[in-house]
């Protein structure tokens, strides 16, 4: 996600308005570019969109989550409190790695699930190469076809809506 906003938004954009400012002759249409070009950026980086918004924003929690359990486990090791209890401990953060492991699989099927039915919105064009890049090795759309998602996703977004709400 951020090589795609990093190389083809924000050098793109900024690019294409370097270019455009060279050949700018007053201010008014200095002004009209700069404000096209923000609208863009917006809408290529999804700062407007709900739905991805909350997906990214349960991803950032999730991953949160991960660097507490991560951190929570290391220093359980270190104090090496006892054997038994250090057992416990391992078997209680194996479940929660790998119940956090399934929120995060989840979350980024439902992630992709809503880039992938925006691309079919007019003006998302741009939505193929970021989908490109989190699906480099087809992982998502092999899920998508096995749950028989790839047909419908206009209609999954929307049931995937009231998921991601709670």
């Amino acid at each position: 996600m951020i090589t795609f906003l990093q190389a083809d938004v924000l050098e793109s954009s900024q690019c294409d308005l370097v270019t455009s400012v060279r050949d700018c002759r007053d201010y008014e249409q200095l002004q009209c570019l700069v404000a096209s070009s923000l609208a863009s950026l917006s809408s290529r980086c999804f700062l407007n969109h709900r739905l991805v918004s909350k997906c990214l924003s349960l991803l950032f929690s999730l991953c949160h989550r991960l660097c507490d359990l991560l951190s929570d486990a290391s220093v359980a090791n270190s104090a090496a409190v006892g054997a038994a209890r250090g057992a416990a401990g391992g078997a209680a953060s194996g479940a929660a790695l790998q119940e956090l492991s399934s929120e995060l699989s989840s979350c980024c099927s439902r992630l992709f699930l809503v880039l992938s039915s925006m691309q079919q919105l007019p003006g998302q064009h741009h939505t193929a190469s970021l989908l490109d890049r989190l699906d480099y090795n087809l992982h998502y759309r092999r899920e998508q076809q096995q749950r028989g998602i790839a047909e419908d996703s206009s209609e999954a977004s929307t049931s995937l809506y009231s998921n991601i709400q709670t």
